[in-house]
């Protein structure tokens, strides 16, 4: 699958959006509620999570099935985001505490934990970041990147099925093992 030119950028500001919600999500779930702070920072996270899951729609699915070459099962998560960040509101402007809550919770486990969990999952990019060596793609965005890292003498890799080649501090390595990642 070739990938838009743009989708560096599109991940990477999905990743900066999500992960303050992450700390965000857990501080307010976990402090007093009804406060002003409270109050402030649950926009901030409502927002980043709205903008997040709204970004998420223009990532095409790399792990699992595609639905209409594009939507993968994760992109269930920006629905859930989606229905759930309005629904919520409109509960607390009903006065109605009990629904804004049990919105919140199934909002950060389902979109926070769960869909978290799932990046780590192989062939993801965060996998490759936590538990694998770190590649670029090879796209119109990262090609420049790559010709610099190289000069650099940091990590360059060869991706999809082909041999592995690294350059890490002037040794390179090569390997036969073909990858199943897309990273």
């Amino acid at each position: 699958m070739k990938l838009p030119a743009f989708y560096d950028i599109l991940m990477f500001t999905h990743l900066m959006t999500v992960v303050p919600c992450i700390f965000l999500g857990a501080y307010l779930l976990l402090r007093s509620k009804g406060t002003k702070i409270h109050r402030l920072l649950g926009k901030i996270y409502m927002s980043l999570m709205v903008t997040t899951a709204l970004i998420s729609l223009f990532m095409p699915a790399l792990v699992g099935g595609r639905f209409l070459n594009h939507f993968g099962w994760i992109h269930l998560f920006s629905a859930l985001t989606l229905w759930t960040v309005p629904s919520s509101l409109y509960a607390l402007k009903k006065k109605n505490i009990r629904r804004h809550k049990t919105g919140m919770i199934l909002l950060y486990v389902g979109a926070i934990v769960i869909a978290g969990g799932f990046t780590l999952a192989p062939g993801r990019y965060l996998n490759e970041v936590f538990f694998g060596q770190l590649r670029f793609r090879e796209s119109v965005t990262t090609l420049p990147l790559q010709r610099k890292v190289a000069r650099k003498g940091s990590a360059v890799c060869s991706f999809y099925s082909e041999p592995i080649v690294t350059r890490w501090h002037g040794i390179t390595i090569k390997s036969t093992v073909p990858t199943y990642s897309l990273w």
